[in-house]
């Protein structure tokens, strides 16, 4: 099992020009592909146990219909050929329990690289 990710860097201060990263007040943020590594069997052992439990929201929480939601805090998570994010008034939804769970797993892998 491989471990890749990507980190937002500032790359220009222009966010008008941006159209392949993240706008942001400070200017344009854009993905910066990190080294993959293979997962010792103990992490991927841990990754499977973490996925292997995820359940999901098929539908928008009620509380939807009263809020607004900053898009940008917005996590998305993809595996295998399924991707589920934390909107909460999204469908597919994570809950917040497993979202901390997937978050908290990633840092771990993340901080090992």
């Amino acid at each position: 099992m491989a471990f890749v990710h990507s980190v937002l860097v500032f790359s220009g201060p222009d966010p008008e020009q941006c159209e392949d990263g993240v706008a942001a007040q400070e200017g344009c943020l854009r993905p910066k592909p990190q080294p993959s590594r293979t997962l010792s069997s103990q992490e991927a052992s841990q990754v499977s146990a973490v996925f292997a439990d995820v359940d999901f929201y098929k539908d928008p929480d009620p509380i939807c219909r009263e809020i607004a939601i900053d898009p940008c805090v917005i996590e998305r998570h993809s595996w295998d050929a399924d991707e589920l994010s934390d909107y909460i008034c999204g469908a597919d939804r994570l809950g917040e329990d497993q979202r901390t769970d997937i978050r908290e797993l990633l840092s771990s892998l993340r901080d090992k690289s």
